[in-house]
């Protein structure tokens, strides 16, 4: 009898250089079950009607509150956006008519599917001797639609994996569901099960184990007790000359958002405020969003701010993203909002949340963003709404810093299981099982 695989297919290249780095399939018995899907060509998959457009886009506008936040700040600065929303809104209100609702979604899906069968010879895609496949993704996309499709009509059975924090809530919504979906937390679930206004969800399999990334962090951790000061030494080093002969000067992280365009007007905010007020006493380290495309910031202007050492050279080093040396040897950490939150937390360190940034109407959006109302609830003295309210907020921040003040960070059990990896193994295999 042929021997069948479970294949796994991570949708972006970052994606798959963290999952190989982690080595968490050879910790699963990798070299007897598993195989990486080899897609040739990603435009196999690479097919995207205007039929799917429509569903995505109404599926995505459902997910954004009509609310006063994002009428004033975005759709009056853009007529185009006005239009786009209020035409989704309409075919959101016409879904009520059930009749119409049926009709139309399976008007759209007959359309793609149709193209989909008949562009690609789709069979060469999916191999003879797969079992299941695991796709492991930050986004649902037209990619992940089309692999799944694809392997349900070869009668394979189909693992998701939602590898971001946001993407079940704020992005697109899963309109070809998988056999099986695996949550980081409750969270995650709860919105799952609000999300039947396209598609009932009901016959996909729900699986909350936490996630694999962060249960490293739980386990490095454990080892990791201690700070030990001429391992801090040596790292920030790297990039500040003076930072060994400096006993006592903090080194407060900055991470920026992948919708921030103009980082560099809160850098030079945060430059002016340290050389007005804690001059030789804060060194500021820069990160960018690792996905960002954009040209690398040119620091040299600023006296205060310097490069993440964990990216001193010009290849971004993978391990940072598995366990970031730079959040460990941080003495706080200002951050736009991103997953990276949920990483700060775990490692206790007091923070800023910059609630802002250029352009703010793609910022403003995330105030109500449902995977946000959680986690803003529990961390609203962490807030920082506007650029007015910096100056103070980081004062006051920098002082309880000063003074070690006891701090302990919001527990985020809800938004993730916090788990070591073992037990994330167990519960992954028992979900490949069941």
């Amino acid at each position: 009898m042929d021997k069948r695989f479970n294949y796994i297919y991570i949708q972006s290249k970052f994606g798959e250089d963290i999952i190989k780095k982690t080595k968490f399939f050879k910790k699963l018995n990798y070299k007897n079950e598993f195989k990486f899907l080899n897609i040739s060509s990603k435009s196999n998959l690479n097919i995207n009607t205007i039929a799917l457009k429509i569903l995505f886009y109404i599926g995505s506008i459902k997910l954004i509150p009509f609310c006063d936040t994002y009428r004033h700040i975005t759709i009056n600065i853009n007529p185009l956006t006005w239009i786009k929303f209020t035409f989704g809104n309409i075919l959101l209100i016409s879904f009520k008519i059930v009749v119409f609702k049926k009709f139309f979604l399976n008007l759209l899906l007959n359309f793609h599917n149709n193209i989909l069968t008949k562009k690609y010879k789709f069979k060469n895609i999916v191999p003879k001797d797969a079992k299941k496949i695991i796709i492991f993704t930050g986004l649902y996309s037209h990619k992940t639609y089309n692999l799944i499709k694809i392997a349900k009509l070869k009668g394979i059975k189909t693992i998701l994996v939602v590898d971001n924090w946001d993407n079940i809530s704020s992005k697109m919504p899963i309109i070809e569901h998988p056999d099986k979906i695996v949550f980081w937390g409750n969270e995650m679930k709860q919105v799952w099960n609000n999300a039947n206004y396209l598609l009932r969800n009901n016959k996909t399999k729900v699986h909350v184990i936490g996630s694999y990334r962060h249960s490293m962090i739980v386990d490095e951790l454990s080892m990791r007790k201690k700070i030990l000061k001429i391992d801090k030494k040596r790292f920030f080093s790297k990039i500040i000359k003076n930072y060994s002969s400096n006993k006592t000067a903090l080194c407060i992280s900055f991470f920026d958002s992948i919708r921030e365009r103009n980082p560099k007007k809160i850098l030079n905010q945060l430059d002016k405020i340290i050389e007005n007020k804690f001059k030789n006493k804060i060194f500021i380290i820069y990160r960018e969003h690792p996905l960002k495309k954009e040209k690398k910031i040119n620091l040299g202007p600023y006296k205060n701010i310097f490069y993440d050492p964990a990216f001193h050279k010009k290849n971004k080093d993978i391990n940072e993203f598995v366990f970031s040396k730079t959040i460990f040897f941080s003495d706080g950490v200002i951050s736009q909002v991103s997953t990276v939150l949920l990483e700060i937390d775990l490692f206790n360190k007091r923070k800023i949340i910059l609630d802002y940034g250029s352009p703010q109407k793609l910022f403003a959006r995330m105030k109500t963003s449902q995977f946000l109302k959680y986690y803003f609830k529990k961390n609203k003295n962490s807030i920082c709404s506007r650029e007015t309210e910096l100056e103070d907020k980081f004062t006051l921040f920098v002082e309880k810093i000063l003074k070690k003040k006891p701090y302990f960070s919001q527990d985020n059990n809800y938004i993730f299981k916090k788990i070591n990896f073992n037990d994330y193994l167990k519960k992954f295999r028992l979900t490949l099982k069941n």
